[in-house]
């Protein structure tokens, strides 16, 4: 033999079963994922009942559908076949086969060859996927932060197997427990500056990382002595989710891998939580600012309208009439708040609204010559029809005010086109437009390219696109006008 021929270990299990059932021949791979000793007798068959085949669900499988029997009456080879048996150590293990049938002279069937492979890891892998995507949903219905991180560490100890593990939340400069899974000793998580610690190391950094052995990493400070090992995830800017092991080198990085899939929908949940705390916030604020000025505001500005109206009936001053025009001018920014106050709250349901129809009695509101509308006769959207109804009056206001006495142009009259987009609808003049080096900002409070405009009507109409889920971008017109398009909604019809 040519000494330098290496011969080397197949990597593929190979069992040969003869047509009695009898296991003829198992190269050593097969033997040591079936768990039989060394170079002993095989001495099992294909249905030995010591085998317990079973379904991927746990069930007895049939023995006509047994790949050996399969092969054996169809003369067909069976690909990936997938079950589960207990081996000879008394592990249960997955196994995947492939089976071909082997022919004698008179193309009879004498026996089939077998290559397996142990799919347990790969199974346990697919299998844990599907749990994490699974939990998905159930930590989508949870309400509070706290729940969401008690969900989550109950996940990680039945589907990841992570014993002992933890979540802390960042509250100001503190890292504070939030959750701890049911065998984790009542002092084995402890509160923590952010910038302490493994945790505070990994809330700092944003990495996850595998401590191996607690005693040579400088950077870990156990909450409990006994801790060998562990790892640490950071959950975005709220917080880091850790598991320990009183075992060294207990994790891997397949650990690492699941534990930030299941932490990806924990962060997106408690962040969506985060916004609508945020949105209750600033809406308890602008029902007090609206309360301020709806009452504090309105009603000194009625009085003071109304002794101007006595006044100017014995006296004949022109510098009262520029008094008159500022509590309208007054009136008119209260009005703008109050509707900006009362835009912001989420839109919970929806119904076909018609556009063109909205637009034309929202054009009628205006009490207005100058504006020719022109829509589309088919434009049907799923909104809320009265936000929709002073989404339109805004922006029909914006281009009366902008188009007819801030174009500067001989013809005083603007016209406005509304039509639909392939995911929305688009809102044009032919009037002034927006100055590009301002369209970044024309939707925020107090920006107006007109003398007389409130700097709020643009800021209603985003506010009532945000209450939508829909977006807004301005542009120019093909006449030179501007051009709102609101994207992300849904047409009906």
């Amino acid at each position: 033999m040519d000494e330098s021929i290496r011969v080397l270990p197949i990597p593929t299990a190979i069992v040969r079963v003869d047509r009695s059932g009898e296991i003829a021949f198992a190269n050593d791979r097969a033997r040591s994922i079936l768990g039989f000793d060394g170079d002993g007798p095989l001495e099992r068959t294909y249905d030995d009942p010591d085998w317990e085949s079973r379904d991927l669900d746990g069930e007895p499988i049939p023995d006509e559908e047994l790949p050996f029997r399969r092969v054996l009456a169809s003369g067909e080879p069976v690909d990936g076949y997938r079950h589960s048996i207990r081996c000879a150590d008394g592990v249960r293990r997955i196994v995947e086969v492939s089976g071909a049938p082997l022919f004698d002279g008179q193309g009879d069937v004498e026996g089939v060859v077998f290559a397996l492979s142990d799919a347990t890891p790969r199974r346990r892998r697919e299998t844990a996927f599907e749990a994490l995507h699974e939990i998905a949903t159930t930590i989508q219905r949870e309400q509070t932060v706290e729940a969401v991180c008690e969900r989550t560490v109950t996940a990680a100890a039945d589907i990841l197997q992570f014993d002992t593990c933890s979540i802390v939340i960042r509250e100001g400069e503190w890292l504070v427990p939030y959750a701890v899974s049911e065998n984790t000793p009542p002092d084995g998580v402890q509160r923590m500056r952010t910038d302490e610690g493994l945790a505070g190391k990994t809330f700092q950094s944003g990495e996850s990382e595998i401590v191996e052995r607690v005693p040579d990493n400088d950077d870990v400070n156990p909450a409990k002595e006994s801790y060998r090992s562990g790892i640490s995830v950071p959950i975005d800017e709220y917080g880091v989710f850790q598991a320990v092991s009183t075992t060294p080198e207990a994790f891997a990085d397949e650990d690492i891998e699941f534990a930030e899939l299941l932490l990806s929908h924990t962060e997106n949940k408690i962040e969506q939580l985060e916004r609508e705390a945020e949105l209750r916030r600033q809406n308890e604020r602008l029902d007090e600012f609206a309360g301020i000025v709806s009452h504090d505001l309105s009603n000194p500005l009625n009085v003071a309208q109304l002794q101007l109206e006595l006044v100017r009936e014995s006296v004949d001053d022109e510098r009262l009439a520029a008094v008159a025009r500022a509590h309208d001018r007054m009136e008119t920014l209260i009005d703008a708040l109050l509707t900006l106050a009362r835009s912001r709250n989420p839109v919970s349901e929806t119904a076909r609204v018609d556009l063109a129809a909205v637009a034309t009695q929202s054009l009628a509101t205006l009490d207005t010559d100058c504006v020719a509308l022109s829509t589309e006769s088919a434009a049907f959207i799923e909104a809320d029809e009265d936000l929709v109804t002073i989404l339109l009056e805004n922006l029909l206001k914006n281009s009366a005010e902008h188009g007819c006495d801030g174009a500067g142009q001989e013809d005083t009259t603007v016209t406005v086109r509304i039509g639909l987009l392939d995911d929305g609808f688009f809102f044009e003049d032919d009037g002034a437009g927006v100055p590009a080096e301002i369209r970044e900002e024309i939707f925020d409070v107090g920006v107006s390219t007109g003398a007389d405009g409130t700097g709020i009507g643009l800021k209603i109409v985003t506010e009532i696109v945000d209450a939508h889920g829909w977006a807004i971008d301005v542009t120019e017109s093909e006449d030179g006008g501007a051009r709102f398009e609101i994207t992300g909604v849904s047409i009906d019809g």
